[in-house]
Order: structure tokens, then sequence, then C-alpha cells
């Protein structure tokens, strides 16, 4: 029996520069994907679904998927320096 893979959701809408950077200043801040994804998604009402659109941008562009990591670094970093 084979296992059934799991669908990615498609995104929606293509990803403007405003909404990239909104995202990756809200993931600098604190690291949460979905909440970037919403505060850079305002009119989406499914967090889940806004969060799809960055997903798949990360997957197609390898400069994006770098500045999500460093994004990602940044807010690990200063939960650190927090806990310190």
């Amino acid at each position: 029996m084979t296992k059934k893979q799991r669908s990615l959701p498609i995104a929606r809408r293509d990803v403007s520069k405003q909404r990239r950077e909104t995202f990756l200043a809200q993931l600098r801040d604190h690291g949460v994907v979905i909440w970037a994804a919403a505060a850079a998604s305002p009119h989406s009402a499914d967090r889940k679904h806004s969060a799809s659109s960055f997903y798949s941008l990360r997957r197609q562009s390898p400069e994006f998927a770098q500045e999500w990591a460093d994004a990602l670094t940044i807010a690990n970093d200063k939960l650190i320096i927090e806990a310190r």
C-alpha cells in the first residue's frame, strides 16, 4: 500500500513587492510564518491559505528563500537576546 502524498495549496495570487517586504519584516520581528503572511495579506480571511503564496514563492525563488532564512535567523537572535 502506498502513502498518499499531501498536496500543497496552490498560491492564489502573485506576491507583490510590498506584500513580500511586509512578510519579511514581520518574519524578522517575530518569526511566525502564519502571522507574517496574515499581516502581508490583510484582505485574506484564511491565514493558512495566505501563507501558501509565500511558501510557493520560497520554492520558486532561491533569493526569497535566502531572505526568509535570514529573517528567521534575525527573529531567533531576538528571542535569544530576550531570554538572556
